[in-house]
């Protein structure tokens, strides 16, 4: 594995050690605190887990089947506010999502330490929402992506919320 990959695959095992240290010494009541709009810490826990449990299913796709328009036509058509309705975010405990967080994470970083480096260079296609062309989208491109997005999340969302609220 290039130098590279082994850069991108180690901070990406690092997600879930990074979003549970920022919940840390946090009560089942912190994790509804928000910063008086938007979603709780809880929401946006869940939301960092869901979103890599579905771009994992997306990689795997990609290693099937090179240019695949990925599966996301169902959840562009409605907004992430609404999707956090239907899936409960608001109510659900984070030990579930955490563990699939973390199991999901642990099951592609070892699916992609066994593949040549070519694997990362495979991309697919999503078109996002608000966009009427679709987005090429390598491999390479998803396992730096999730932990950037969960990093901002946890920096804009929860630690700031955390601030907010002298947590």
């Amino acid at each position: 594995m290039n130098e590279n990959h082994q850069t991108l695959l180690e901070h990406y095992l690092q997600m879930p050690d990074q979003l549970e240290a920022a919940l840390a010494g946090l009560s089942e009541a912190d994790f509804d605190l928000t910063k008086g709009e938007g979603w709780s810490i809880r929401q946006v826990a869940h939301h960092i887990a869901n979103g890599q449990m579905m771009f994992s299913l997306c990689v795997k796709a990609i290693l099937g089947f090179e240019d695949v328009e990925l599966p996301f036509g169902w959840y562009m058509g409605l907004t992430q506010d609404a999707w956090a309705d239907i899936w409960a975010f608001d109510r659900r405990p984070l030990n579930p999502a955490l563990a699939g967080l973390r199991g999901s994470i642990l099951d592609l970083a070892d699916l992609m330490a066994h593949l040549p480096d070519e694997a990362w260079n495979r991309s697919g296609h999503v078109t996002f929402r608000g966009q009427n062309q679709p987005t090429a989208i390598s491999i390479e491109w998803v396992i730096g992506m999730i932990p950037a997005h969960a990093n901002a999340h946890v920096q804009d969302d929860i630690l700031a919320i955390r601030k907010l609220h002298g947590k």
